[in-house]
């Protein structure tokens, strides 16, 4: 019985350690990449804005009543992007033509990594003008590239 509760006793301080230690390293995995994403479980909720994994995003894209929104700079867009995506960079967000933004029942937009301020500032601009709920893809184009999914080129 004490061996077994020193088995336990090692076994639990490495994995706190290792947490911890991954914390602190700056190239850590971030906890939120350690937990599975869908539709109806996000990790994040800002509001109408809500993070989407890459899987979660794909089944959407399959079913085909999903907008995706490309907020990063043409030059990128026009090299690869999300199979059917449209392209708004960031600075075009305050002269969107909302009457275009009322067909789709949800929206997904993404950049490079998914990480990035002006990515959540576009979100929530976004969800408070057309007042639809907004996803924003976890890891950005870099995850759904990861994935293997569709993509296309202008």
């Amino acid at each position: 019985m004490k061996r077994l509760s020193r088995i336990s006793l090692i076994v639990t301080s490495a994995i706190l350690l290792g947490l911890i230690l991954n914390l602190l390293h700056p190239k850590g995995i971030h906890w939120k990449s350690l937990i599975p994403l869908n539709l109806f479980d996000c990790a994040e909720k800002y509001g109408n804005v809500r993070m989407i994994s890459a899987d979660s995003a794909y089944a959407l894209w399959k079913i085909g009543e999903t907008k995706f929104i490309d907020i990063r700079m043409s030059e990128e867009y026009e090299l690869d992007h999300i199979k059917g995506a449209i392209n708004i960079s960031i600075d075009k967000v305050f002269e969107l033509d909302l009457h275009k933004f009322n067909d789709a029942a949800v929206y997904v937009i993404y950049d490079q990594e998914g990480d990035s301020d002006k990515l959540t500032l576009f979100a929530n601009h976004f969800s408070l003008l057309t007042g639809k709920t907004v996803y924003m893809l976890f890891g950005g184009y870099f995850s759904w590239l990861g994935k293997q999914y569709p993509i296309e080129a202008l």
